[in-house]
């Protein structure tokens, strides 16, 4: 039985210590390669990421104009990122996901390099992260954007009525026991 004890009106509840190991957010280490017609590929690898050529590219992003390196690799720290790379294997694009893996996401530091531009990759970037296996169960999205509404509300993102760089994307709850496993 849990012991109570508290004070201020309330009671605080001890939880007995589970001997259990603490779960990884990550249900598994397989990586998510989306292969494009064009020879492109879209990556949850975390090693291909080239950290110099995404930390130069947000360098001349608006939302990320100063940040230091040293911030922009903390934060992905706890997020899942996305690479966009040619057939050569240069990198072209990065994303990241913020995320608990089972209710909600929020997507961030979306790029593609200009000289790839043109190509799809952006749409087919979304299109990975919102397809993503360990993303199934994810039922609300959140990004902010001031100059590509028109790319995300392809993929069912709404503007804010508050604020017109959020947007949200709010999908069908999950369905069985086992989705997203």
């Amino acid at each position: 039985m849990p012991r109570r004890r508290g004070g201020c009106g309330w009671a605080a509840v001890e939880m007995p210590r589970s001997d259990a190991p603490a779960l990884s957010p990550r249900v598994s280490d397989k990586p998510h390669v989306v292969e494009l017609p064009n020879g492109y590929v879209v990556s949850d690898e975390r090693p291909r990421i080239d950290m110099g050529f995404v930390h130069a590219s947000l360098a001349d992003a608006y939302w990320a104009e100063g940040r230091p390196a040293w911030l922009t690799e903390r934060s992905w720290s706890n997020c899942l990122c996305f690479g966009v790379y040619a057939p050569d294997e240069k990198q072209s694009g990065f994303a990241r996901v913020l995320t608990d893996y089972a209710l909600r996401a929020h997507v961030g530091d979306v790029f593609v390099h200009p000289a790839a531009r043109g190509l799809g990759l952006g749409k087919a970037l979304i299109a990975a992260i919102l397809g993503h296996p360990e993303l199934a169960t994810v039922t609300h999205w959140t990004l902010t954007t001031a100059d590509a509404h028109e790319l995300y509300a392809r993929y069912g993102f709404r503007a804010s009525k508050t604020d017109a760089d959020w947007m949200t994307l709010v999908r069908q709850p999950w369905v069985g026991d086992d989705a997203g496993r």
